[in-house]
């Protein structure tokens, strides 16, 4: 499907993005993109950001194209069956690894992590030294995920 034809949308990790990150640059330069917003960016709740993202898929016009960072990407790794099926594709950044020890304890709604294949094409791209999520960790998210992997040579959490 030609990209432009997609909806992208971005969906931050833990305390959004910041006008600096990498996500807000792409929000400002892709067309139609929109950003998913959160009602809690310092204390996550699963089921909260779960229906944020399912209804920011919902009310797209287009297939949409999710574009996620750090706890983003776990959260899109939450959406519940139906929902997923109406993804056209995830970029899956540096996925945090909330099952990690000394992970902060107000990122535990969202253990486990899902290991299951996402039914869409999905790319994960992590770091060799990301201390919010090993290498191994997030290989084994990609596999479990189905997702092609992309590893970036000592770019910290990307």
């Amino acid at each position: 499907m030609h990209p432009m034809r997609l909806q992208p949308l971005i969906v931050p990790g833990w305390r959004n993005s910041g006008p600096e990150h990498w996500q807000s640059a792409w929000e400002g330069c892709l067309p139609r993109a929109s950003r998913v917003m959160q009602a809690d960016w310092e204390t996550p709740r699963l089921a909260d950001w779960v229906a944020e993202l399912s209804a920011a898929i919902d009310a797209s016009n287009r297939p949409p194209l999710l574009i996620a960072h750090s706890l983003g990407c776990v959260t899109v790794a939450h959406l519940p069956l139906g929902i997923r099926d109406k993804v056209a594709g995830a970029l899956l950044v540096a996925p945090a690894d909330v099952e990690r020890h000394g992970a902060p304890d107000s990122l535990h709604s969202f253990r486990p992590v899902p290991m299951h294949t996402l039914p869409y094409p999905s790319v994960v791209v992590a770091s060799t030294n990301d201390p919010y999520c090993s290498l191994d960790r997030a290989r084994r998210f990609a596999d479990a995920w189905g997702s092609r992997l992309e590893v970036l040579e000592d770019a910290g959490h990307i």
